[in-house]
């Protein structure tokens, strides 16, 4: 009886784990690549695109604030800032006049959390940290 009850403590303690895992995606991330799924490269004519997104944690790592920098070609600087919130895998946000984002994307973090992907409508951004 000692050995089932201990089983299941011990089956608890790692289930309790699991669920508390939350991807860390904070952080300052530049766009390495930008691609529609089952096609070559996008790109804007012949422009280069430089893309810069810093993540903030808010009170827990699955929500906070954004400022994003966006730059094609020799042109000037777009900025853009907001709040974002994380759902499991499923990254959606507000910029900060309160529109919504255009959709939600999917998130896949590299294991050593070096590159972060963002999946949305067939297009796929992959981003390296800074």
């Amino acid at each position: 009886m000692l050995c089932l009850t201990l089983a299941l403590c011990l089956m608890t303690s790692c289930h309790e784990k699991e669920e508390e895992k939350v991807l860390d995606i904070t952080g300052s991330w530049t766009l390495v690549d930008l691609y529609e799924v089952g096609t070559r490269a996008v790109s804007i004519g012949s422009y280069e695109i430089d893309v810069t997104l810093v993540l903030t944690a808010g009170t827990t790592l699955t929500e906070g604030t954004f400022d994003l920098s966006q730059t094609v070609g020799e042109g000037r600087a777009r900025t853009f800032s907001g709040t974002w919130t994380l759902a499991e895998t499923t990254l959606s946000g507000n910029y900060s006049d309160g529109t919504s984002w255009g959709s939600s994307y999917e998130v896949l973090l590299s294991d050593d959390k070096s590159q972060l992907t963002l999946t949305s409508k067939g297009e796929v951004y992959v981003y390296k940290k800074q």
